[in-house]
């Protein structure tokens, strides 16, 4: 009788950052990990009746330290007294969290991390002012590998972080701008999607978890 089903590849062990990108809420969802699947947006040409600007992604550069997504669950044990042992776990909520250190301080990623804003440019200096309470707007997230073999999209998220730009002595020490984004909902699809190179596959998931 053969043994387990085997699942080591080293082609898949996956290390180092990827690029992150945002997109206003609506923007085309990218069907692939090609740069052709990520458009960049294409403003309305003034002047020009039916020419509204193209919805698009916008690189956000670079971080500090890369970046982090976490999925927590929270859960509750259904007990009986007859059993010590939970007979079922139900999950009850969950909180997911899709957090970077932005390197480059520029009026834009000040508005990522307060979630709009106005931004003027006059006479060579540009002012940036963060939007009133309840004015924030809700983005998409996109992530991909360096290497353009995998990707992630967040489709609606909600800066949720507070900003804490320090500016402190020292050669190499850079101001960076904290950005936590909260993961919310989308009726009818879910919160976020995996995309990558077919050879990362695996074996067949529905052999443990059928669809």
């Amino acid at each position: 009788m053969a043994g387990p089903l085997a699942n080591r590849d080293t082609s898949v062990v996956e290390i180092g950052p990827g690029l992150l990108y945002i997109a206003p809420i609506g923007t085309t969802e990218p069907a692939g990990i090609a740069d052709s699947a990520w458009p960049a947006p294409v403003a309305a040409v003034p002047g020009s009746p039916g020419t509204p600007a193209v919805k698009g992604w916008i690189e956000l550069g670079y971080t500090d330290n890369g970046s982090e997504f976490k999925v927590t669950p929270t859960t509750d044990d259904v007990k009986v007294a007859e059993e010590t042992d939970p007979i079922a776990t139900v999950t009850t909520a969950v909180k997911s969290l899709l957090t970077m250190d932005l390197a480059q301080l520029t009026a834009f990623n000040l508005a990522v991390v307060m979630g709009g804003g106005v931004i003027v440019t006059s006479g060579g200096v540009i002012t940036f002012e963060p939007p009133g309470e309840g004015e924030e707007l809700e983005v998409m997230v996109g992530w991909r590998a360096l290497d353009k073999s995998e990707a992630m999209f967040w489709r609606r998220c909600k800066s949720t972080a507070s900003l804490d730009l320090q500016r402190r002595a020292g050669g190499a020490t850079k101001a960076i701008l904290p950005v936590e984004f909260t993961v919310l909902a989308v009726t009818g699809k879910r919160a976020w999607k995996w995309l990558a190179d077919a050879s990362k596959i695996g074996p067949d998931a529905s052999l443990i978890y059928p669809s």
